[in-house]
């Protein structure tokens, strides 16, 4: 008695999978999704240190101890902060097209 599972041909071969079960070989991640997320996730970082350093900058004519010690880590972002924004919106741009340019092939 054969059972009722579904036959699933690989490379001239009949394999019979369970359902809901997978056999551990998957194919390739798109290089082109792998790179929009690195690319997003990357954005999403410079704006979370821009975001940082702009409050460090507002903090810093209090006298917190924290604002002044990553003002000490970089007096450029933190005098300029809009720069760590700038090049996360480049990112984001870059993500935006490479997940376009995967969705169109």
């Amino acid at each position: 008695m054969r059972s009722s599972l579904p036959e699933i041909a690989f490379r001239n071969s009949a394999v019979i999978v369970a359902q809901g079960e997978s056999r551990g070989d998957s194919l390739p991640a798109n290089p082109a999704n792998t790179m929009a997320g690195i690319c997003f996730l990357i954005a999403l970082l410079l704006g979370a240190a821009g975001f940082l350093f702009w409050q460090a900058a507002d903090q810093i004519s209090i006298g917190t101890d924290w604002a002044s010690q990553v003002c000490s880590l970089s007096s450029t972002f933190c005098h300029n902060p809009e720069y760590l924004g700038y090049a996360g919106g480049v990112m984001l741009v870059i993500a935006i097209g490479a997940k376009f340019g995967s969705l169109a092939n």
